[in-house]
């Protein structure tokens, strides 16, 4: 029987859900995004400042060729957390923690010659047995269980032969997101990575398909008949919407479909602005689509402050007219007080970033102006039990 040949830890989630989206294709789209870069420079900065701090890991150089100097707040935001998070799991777990290593690669090979491989973000091992941990740099929370479970495998492998570890005390898996200061952790022994693996070889061997929000992450998903049908019935089931014709479940099933349709838009959005870059576009009707561009203008609020009594406008008028962002107030105390500890290789105290936002919060509160934002996301219902 034929079978998928490589499986990466970053596509067991999607292969289980859907195994054909796992197989080789001759032109598999490319999921790279100003995103991705970021999250790739946040990677490589902590393959090195892991072992041997921040500054060993040449961060601006790092940024530089990764071109995102533009988001250098937002990727040194992640990278501090991850390594005061680093401490923090390494004490916990002291008998797992005698050997570390950073972007450790390992392979594994199915009984029916699938390989399994992949560069686990962190790996550290002792006499208690073996610990991973996954960097996650995305916006949106998601289920990754299987991409974990697939890195404590290739760990498990790749120390078998080890005679400091005790394969039957297992790894401790954890998932660490950087940008919402969140983490899960599990236990996997070795009856549980055995069991995972026999599931990813059971899916390598299927052809099997089944669309859903993977979809947005398939290689396959431009040639794939399946989602090209999902996606023609979100549409129709979105027009039944329009006629009233959808009860409140079917409407909250149709959410993630929804966020694929949203992510085609965004990229037909992209490629027009990509092809008005060589000039105007013209419709089969005659009307044309040019590219057109306005500016946009902010105040310098120091600057402005006479200038504005200088035109009449009272306190209050200034007051109203100008808007100074809380976000952007509490960045500022978090590289005042990420500042004072830039030679410490611990980084910040643990609790003392919280303490200065809170503080700056207090002092502020009675010049705060409260608006609610109505948004939407996804949570976990009754009784779903987090990863």
């Amino acid at each position: 029987m034929t079978h998928l040949v490589k499986i990466r830890p970053s596509a067991a989630d999607r292969i289980l859900a859907c195994p054909q989206s796992g197989w080789p294709c001759d032109n598999p789209v490319n999921g790279s995004s100003a995103a991705s870069a970021i999250g790739d420079a946040v990677h490589a900065i902590l393959a090195v400042a892991a072992k041997h701090g921040v500054d060993a890991a040449a961060p601006d150089r790092v940024m530089r060729a990764h071109g995102v100097e533009h988001a250098a707040d937002e990727v040194m935001g992640m990278v501090h957390y991850a390594i005061r998070r680093l401490a923090i799991i390494c004490d916990k777990y002291p008998g797992r923690c005698w050997e570390q290593d950073t972007e450790a690669k390992g392979r594994l090979e199915l009984p029916n010659g699938t390989v399994v491989e992949g560069t686990t973000d962190f790996l550290a091992y002792g006499p208690d047995g073996v610990l991973t941990i996954d960097w996650k740099t995305g916006r949106d929370i998601g289920d990754h269980r299987a991409q974990l479970r697939t890195y404590a495998a290739i760990a498990a492998g790749a120390l078998a032969d080890n005679i400091m570890v005790d394969p039957g005390k297992g790894v401790v898996a954890i998932e660490v997101w950087l940008r919402q200061r969140e983490s899960a952790t599990e236990l996997l022994l070795p009856g549980d990575i055995a069991k995972h693996l026999q599931a990813l070889e059971r899916a390598s061997k299927s052809r099997n398909v089944d669309p859903g929000k993977h979809c947005g992450f398939c290689p396959r998903r431009n040639i794939c008949d399946a989602r090209q049908e999902q996606l023609q019935a979100t549409i129709g089931a979105m027009s039944a919407r329009a006629s009233g014709a959808l009860d409140r479940t079917a409407l909250a099933d149709l959410y993630d479909r929804s966020k694929e349709l949203e992510a085609l838009l965004k990229a037909y959005k992209a490629a027009v602005g990509a092809a008005l870059e060589d000039g105007d576009l013209h419709m089969s009707d005659g009307r044309i689509i040019a590219k057109m561009t306005s500016e946009r203008c902010s105040v310098d609020a120091l600057r402005a402050q006479p200038l504005l009594e200088s035109i009449g406008l009272t306190g209050p008028q200034i007051a109203e007219a100008t808007t100074i962002s809380l976000g952007k107030v509490l960045d500022a105390v978090r590289d005042n007080v990420c500042a004072k500890y830039t030679d410490n290789p611990a980084g910040v105290p643990r609790g003392e970033l919280g303490r200065a936002k809170a503080k700056a919060r207090e002092v502020l509160e009675p010049a705060l102006k409260r608006a609610f934002i109505t948004s939407r996301r996804v949570k976990r219902g009754k009784g779903q039990k987090d990863a």
